[in-house]
C-alpha cells in the first residue's frame, strides 16, 4: 500500500512540475518578457511627455510571472498574465491591463493612453 501511495505522489509531482513549466514557457514565448519604458502619452488628442508629467515609468516582466512597476522613485511588485491582445499586471492595489499593437504596448489610465516600447 505504501508503494502505491508513493508512486501516486511521485506521479502528481511530475504532472504538477510539467504543468507549471508549461505555464512559464508560455509567458517566456509571449515576447513580453523584458523591460518596457513608457515613452509618450496622449490625453484628449494632445500628446503628453510622460517623463515630464510623472517621471520615469517602466515595467519589467519576468519569465516566472513576476512583474515590477516603477514610477519615478517608487516601485511596486506583482504578477503578470497573458490576456487577449496583451497582458495584465496584478498586485494588492489592483490591476493594469496592457494592449499590444504592432510591437507597441499601450495602457489607458485616467483618460491618458500611454505608449510603452521594449528596451
Amino acid at each position: 500500500m505504501k508503494k502505491i501511495t508513493a508512486l501516486t505522489l511521485f506521479a502528481l509531482v511530475i504532472v504538477a512540475s510539467v504543468f507549471f513549466t508549461a505555464c512559464g514557457d508560455k509567458l517566456a514565448d509571449s515576447g513580453y518578457v523584458g523591460t518596457w519604458k513608457c515613452t509618450t502619452g496622449e490625453m484628449g488628442g494632445t500628446e503628453v511627455d510622460i517623463e515630464k508629467v510623472i517621471g520615469d515609468f517602466s515595467i519589467t516582466l519576468s519569465e516566472d510571472g513576476k512583474a515590477t512597476v516603477k514610477v519615478d522613485e517608487e516601485q511596486s511588485e506583482g504578477e503578470w498574465e497573458l490576456k487577449d491582445g496583451g497582458f495584465q499586471i496584478n498586485n494588492e492595489d489592483g490591476s493594469l491591463e496592457f494592449k499590444e499593437d504592432a510591437g507597441v504596448v499601450y495602457l489607458v489610465q485616467n483618460d491618458i493612453k500611454m505608449e510603452f516600447k521594449k528596451e
